[in-house]
């Protein structure tokens, strides 16, 4: 996937992917490159859910940090406090991909994204 971040013409690696008008993209090269703070984790055991654990996404940056744990549907929480948005993740066998724009706005990350060329502006 090619892009401009911060003015800066940017290969970004890995899986991308367009989905219902949203495009999808793996936090490893995108949220990293834009100094996204990203990491995983398990979640305690939820009495919810017979005790079960889940995977937990988390991202920062700035003053902000966006949780997303994946159940089933998965929940989004935005500085500690669970949202009613929906987000929806695509996982396969060798990644997950996370909705670009909808964590770029929760994340206050200007991006702008030319569906025609495919052409995709981060920051400044």
């Amino acid at each position: 996937m090619d892009g401009i971040l911060h003015g800066q013409a940017v290969d970004f690696y890995g899986t991308s992917a367009v989905t219902g008008g949203k495009l999808y993209v793996p936090y490893t090269s995108v949220f990293k490159a834009l100094s996204v703070k990203a990491n995983m984790s398990q979640s305690n055991p939820d009495p919810k859910y017979n005790n079960n654990r889940f995977t937990v996404w988390s991202f920062v940056y700035g003053d902000t940090t966006v949780h997303i744990k994946t159940t089933d549907p998965a929940q989004l929480f935005i500085n500690g406090k669970k949202s009613a948005q929906a987000v929806k993740l695509h996982r396969y066998s060798d990644t997950t991909l996370f909705p670009l724009q909808q964590l770029s706005d929760l994340l206050g990350i200007r991006l702008d994204w030319n569906q025609a060329t495919g052409e995709v502006r981060l920051g400044g």
